[in-house]
């Protein structure tokens, strides 16, 4: 096999949600058919499906997953924040100041926000102003990854810009940078 064409190499993230300690993921191809067993990263959610049909789109990555919103940025941010931090020192989707924040890192103080295209809506740039001040107010530091042509967001927030639909090497920049800036 050459490296780019393993599942394990051409994507970590979804080679991590094997659920078949039997199968090797650096000895399957990215475009195999065959079927099998995966366990949602995010929400643990069991299912089959082939190798082809988890790496040739973005979009449907976990069946349960996909009926409650979450972006596949989203999820892969939170697995990549689990590897960086501890999956225990992580939340998805958790309530801080009476907000919703997609990933908060509570022991850094840290509130992740994946900014798509909905923030573009009328009145969602408020909403974003409005959580990302009172997480300051508490003492959380706010990072937005602003994915497209958003309009600025003017919280205090660190901002992070990458194209509407960012392939991996956008987000690891992104998790670079974010690492810079925590330490």
């Amino acid at each position: 096999l050459r490296d780019r064409e393993s599942l394990a190499q051409a994507h970590p993230h979804i080679a991590a949600e094997l659920d078949d300690p039997a199968v090797d993921a650096s000895r399957l191809l990215v475009h195999s058919e065959e079927r099998l067993r995966w366990r949602c990263a995010t929400c643990s959610h069991q299912w089959t499906a082939s190798v082809a049909s988890r790496t040739r789109t973005r979009t449907h990555y976990c069946p349960a997953c996909s009926r409650t919103g979450t972006s596949y940025v989203e999820t892969l941010l939170l697995v990549e924040s689990w590897r960086i931090w501890g999956r225990s020192r992580v939340r998805h989707q958790s309530t801080v100041e009476g907000f919703e924040v997609d990933i908060a890192v509570p022991h850094l103080h840290l509130a992740i926000e994946v900014d798509g295209y909905w923030h573009a809506k009328e009145g969602k740039v408020a909403v974003d102003v409005r959580k990302g001040e009172a997480l300051k107010r508490a003492g959380w530091t706010v990072v937005r990854l602003r994915m497209g042509d958003l309009p600025r967001v003017d919280d205090g927030s660190h901002a992070f810009a990458v194209s509407r639909n960012p392939d991996d090497t956008e987000l690891i920049g992104f998790l670079r940078w974010l690492a810079d800036i925590t330490g």
